[in-house]
Parts: structure tokens; C-alpha cells; sequence
């Protein structure tokens, strides 16, 4: 016969219920308790059995992850794999499983989302923001299901979320523009006038900071490319055509910073030489472009791992307030930025 919870709380000289909440990695065991049981656990080879946890506790251990699994993401968006290893790891410590839900499948079909909840296949959703919407949302409102956001949504919720402050990226990548010495620096995005998107915020972010350096904030000196990269040649015209050419370009992703790098370089317009370029979230290719890019990066297994926490909370404690919180970025300094220092 395998051990026990039973043998654990025998061994360990405690209750069943404090193995319990040792488990579940409850905040009200003491640190000594709770080393003590883990050492227990771990010298009877115990493993909690989730199947019998859920017929006890009426809970189905398991967290969902709702999220846009294109085939075209595992390029688009590299970092979604990060972002769900920051979420099953904090699961698993807590004692859950990850399961993973497409967001098209609920789009096409808002039934699955009611069966689901229904079925009771999950105790709480994680929701990676992309194609999922209000009429979604309400579906889960009207049956108190409890969920969080990865992203700020720009619908109302009244749901907890987590997030990059792409306004402080924004600040960061301008603010280092000009310390490397750009005296007119333009910002390229996608969405720069949707309301609470990253690209959106990113451009406020840049507006803040030539505001608080004493530079004025153009309009003109603003893009956006309108979702598709097709238009990034003849913004790039306008730009290069200004009586005040830029010196220095934010771009708000980094498929803009890759089409703008190879139309400067088409034109003979030298990087970092004549213009310093700069964008965000360091994907895996960012150091291998020439010149390798310099980027605001963010950290997005934390986002993970704070969103992982904040649907555990909620699951513990279902009358907790809202909660936001906003993640810090930092810069990576690489050669598309750095001016060239000449003896």
C-alpha cells in the first residue's frame, strides 16, 4: 500500500490538516512546520494524489490558461512559451495543473466557455488578452467564475490583471536615446491611438519623457504603420524627409525595428551612425541582427509567475479585492543604439 497523508502527519508529529495547507503552501504554517513536513514528504516519497484531492474537496486542482495558439505565434510571439513556465511553475508548487484552452475555440464557439465552467474542468482561468472580449467576459461575470488578465484590458471588467508598464518602457527607451545624444527622435508603432494598448502606452511613454527633458512632442514625428509593415517605407519616407531628419527611432515592436533596420541599411543610412535605433521585449533574434538591437526588456515568465499568484489568491480568497499590478522593464544596451566612439 503507497504512504499516505496519514503516515506524513504521523511521522511529522502533526495534523492531517497541517500536511494540508503544507501542501497547498498555506501562509499560516510556520517556516520550521513547514520545512518539517516537506523533509517528511520528500524521505516517504509522498506525492499528493490530485484525482483523490478532487473528489474530497469538489475541485478539479487544475488552472486554466485561455490564450491565442495560432500556428503563426510560435513565431510572432516566442514569448508565450515563457509566460506559461512562469504559470506552471508557481501551479505546481501550489498543487494544480495547467491546462491550456485556445482562444479561437471559445470565439467560434462561446458554448465551450459555459461547458467549461459547467463541467467544473477548471477551478480559475488565466486569460492571455488577444480575441478574448466582453461578450466572453460576461460570460464568466454572470457566473462568478474567477479569472485574471494577463494585460490591461480595454473593456471593463472588474477582473484583477498583470501587466508590463509599457509606459515606463517607453520612458526608458527615449530617455536612453537622448543621453546617447539624438536631439529629434520619432516613434513608430502599431496602434498607437488604441485605447490601453501596449503600443499606445509604449508612445506615452515617449511623450513623457521628451516632455520632461524640455523637449517639445510633435505629432508628426508620431507613426503608425495601421497593421501591416507594408506601410513602414513611406513612413519612413515622411520621416527622412522632415526639415528635422530623427536621429534616433523607437519602435514599438521589434518586426517594426527588423523592417526599418533593413530600409535604413537599403537606403545607406548607417545604424548606429547616422540613426540610433531602439525597440522592445528582446526577442531571441534581437542580438543576431546587424547591428545587433538594443531593446527595453521584459521579463514575461515573471508576468507568468505573477499571474499564476494572483489567480492562486483569488482561488484562496474569493471576496479579495481587484488587484493590478504592473511589472518593471529594463534596457539592454546593444550596438543599434550605442554611439560609435572614434579615437
Amino acid at each position: 500500500m503507497g504512504v499516505t497523508i496519514k503516515d506524513v502527519a504521523r511521522k511529522a508529529g502533526v495534523s492531517i490538516s497541517t500536511v494540508s495547507k503544507v501542501i497547498h503552501d498555506a501562509p499560516t504554517i510556520s517556516d520550521a512546520t513547514k520545512k518539517r513536513v516537506l523533509e517528511i514528504m520528500k524521505e516517504l516519497n509522498y506525492h499528493p494524489n490530485i484525482i483523490a484531492r478532487s473528489f474530497v474537496s469538489q475541485s478539479s486542482y487544475h488552472i486554466g490558461l485561455i490564450m491565442s495558439l495560432k500556428k503563426e505565434d510560435a513565431f510572432l510571439n516566442p514569448y508565450i512559451y515563457e509566460i506559461m513556465g512562469g504559470i506552471e511553475e508557481v501551479a505546481r508548487k501550489n498543487g494544480y495543473l495547467l491546462s491550456i484552452i485556445n482562444t479561437s475555440t471559445l470565439s467560434e464557439n462561446p458554448a465551450e466557455l459555459e461547458k467549461l465552467i459547467a463541467q467544473k474542468r477548471v477551478d480559475g482561468l488565466i486569460i492571455h488578452l488577444g480575441g478574448f472580449d466582453e461578450k466572453l467576459t460576461a460570460v464568466l461575470n454572470r457566473a462568478d467564475f474567477p479569472y485574471v488578465f494577463i494585460g490591461r484590458p480595454n473593456f471593463a471588467t472588474g477582473a484583477s490583471w498583470v501587466d508590463i508598464n509599457n509606459a515606463k518602457a517607453g520612458e526608458i527607451a527615449t530617455h536612453h536615446l537622448v543621453d546617447q545624444g539624438c536631439r529629434c527622435i520619432a516613434f513608430i508603432g502599431d496602434g498607437v491611438a488604441i485605447r490601453h494598448s501596449i503600443c499606445a502606452a509604449r508612445a506615452e511613454g515617449y511623450k513623457n519623457a521628451l516632455q520632461a527633458m524640455g523637449y517639445a512632442v510633435d505629432e508628426r514625428y508620431i507613426k503608425d504603420m495601421k497593421g501591416t509593415c507594408e506601410n513602414i517605407p513611406a513612413l519612413l519616407e515622411e520621416l527622412l524627409g522632415m526639415d528635422e531628419r530623427p536621429d534616433g527611432l523607437v519602435c514599438s515592436d521589434n518586426f517594426i525595428a527588423f523592417e526599418t533596420l533593413k530600409y535604413l541599411q537599403r537606403k545607406n543610412i548607417e545604424v548606429p551612425g547616422e540613426m540610433l535605433l531602439i525597440t522592445f521585449d528582446n526577442y531571441p533574434f534581437a542580438p543576431y541582427t546587424m547591428p545587433p538591437m538594443s531593446t527595453v526588456d521584459i521579463d514575461v515568465f515573471e508576468l507568468g509567475v505573477q499571474s499564476a499568484r494572483a489567480i492562486i489568491n483569488k482561488l484562496s480568497n474569493p471576496g479579495m479585492t481587484i488587484q493590478y499590478s504592473l511589472l518593471s522593464p529594463s534596457l539592454i544596451i546593444r550596438e543599434s543604439s550605442a554611439r560609435k566612439i572614434t579615437g
